[in-house]
């Protein structure tokens, strides 16, 4: 029995088959955007770039890393970083001794040697999987706490007892 597509317009990014309905009631993968154009500008034309150290300061699901492992020669490395723990736990599943991942911020580059990267990746904002699941505190398709930290593993932002204002505190009213 085919589902009916839904009226809602579903984001681009969400791959679907609309044969099989709206994928707003679906379980999402993640897809990397401009996965092929960051990498190709990361590591360039110039084929001693393979033989480098990059840094990828915003591991996520790991499709950026993944490629760029693809293209490094045996001597090549790469250092990815990330806050989130399921990015950590994604990262764990890479099996390679060229890359090495930390349960840091991209702000903790900064601790790597002076002049150690030959290159740097970092892919700013949310994932669609930190949207998609409502108990992360970043999703607008779904209730869910606000919370909005990327490293779930730390003290939550709101101290004790504080309350969310409503709109109508703000003098909205349905």
């Amino acid at each position: 029995m085919r589902r009916k597509p839904c009226k809602r317009p579903c984001p681009t990014y969400f791959k679907i088959s609309l044969s099989k309905g709206c994928a707003l009631n679906q379980p999402l993968q993640h897809i990397t955007v401009l996965l092929n154009e960051a990498v190709d500008a990361l590591l360039g034309n110039d084929p001693s770039a393979a033989h480098g150290t990059y840094v990828d300061g915003t591991f996520g699901r790991g499709g950026h890393s993944r490629l760029i492992l693809s293209r490094l020669s045996p001597q090549g490395q790469l250092i990815a970083f990330d806050k989130d723990p399921l990015a950590i736990a994604e990262a764990g599943r890479i099996q390679d001794a060229r890359f090495s991942i930390r349960h840091q911020g991209f702000r903790n580059i900064s601790e790597l040697p002076d002049a150690s990267a030959d290159g740097i990746l970092m892919d700013l904002g949310v994932s669609s999987p930190q949207i998609d699941q409502a108990d992360r505190g970043f999703s607008f398709r779904f209730d869910g706490p606000l919370d909005m930290r990327m490293d779930t593993t730390g003290a939550k932002a709101w101290p004790s007892g504080w309350q969310m204002p409503s709109a109508a505190d703000h003098g909205c009213h349905p």
